[in-house]
Formats: C-alpha cells, structure tokens, sequence
C-alpha cells in the first residue's frame, strides 16, 4: 500500500515546503535576526574549518574536539537558512530519483 501511494506521487518538493516553513519563521522572529544567525553560522563553520586545516598543515594534529564542537554550534545557527534548504535539496534529488525508478 505504501508503494502504491509513493508510486502515485508524481515528484517530492521537500525544499520548497521548507521555504513556506522558513518564511513563517522569519515573519514570527524577524528576516534580519533569522539572516543574521544563519551568517553566523556558516562563517562559523568555514573559519573552524580553515582553522583545522591550516592547524594540521603547520604540523599539530588539529583540535578535533573544538572542531566538533563549533561545527555543530554553527550548524544549529546555520539551520532555517543555510543546512535545511540544502539537506532538503539533496532529499528531494534522492527521493524523486527513486520515484522515477518506480513502476
């Protein structure tokens, strides 16, 4: 049954469903504090990330717990506008190719 109500969706919009979600967040919290967080988070996770790479090229074996730890507080700022829209992209890639396989 469950194949028979999959194999009648046409296509997945995971991303888009994301975006009316998101636009009903930033009207409750505010477009700016929202774009803000999201800013900071990814500049978060690129300079930890740079940071890391730069650390183990000069010879030290990089502080994989600081690493861990601003990756993820960076991720959780980054969330509505930056890691859901492409971690939906990429599930809706995924499940509309498996549609398409189905009879």
């Amino acid at each position: 049954m469950a194949v028979a109500i999959l194999a009648s969706t046409t296509t997945v919009n995971f991303a888009g469903d994301w975006k009316s979600i998101n636009t009903a967040l930033n009207a409750a919290l505010g477009s700016s504090l929202v774009s803000f967080l999201g800013v900071v988070g990814t500049l978060l996770i690129i300079f930890s990330a740079l940071k890391y790479v730069w650390d183990r090229r000069r010879g030290g074996q990089g502080n994989h717990t600081h690493l861990m730890w601003t990756l993820v507080i960076g991720a959780i700022l980054a969330v509505p506008s930056v890691v859901m829209p492409a971690i939906l992209t990429i599930l809706d890639a995924i499940v509309n190719l498996f549609l398409k396989i189905l009879p």
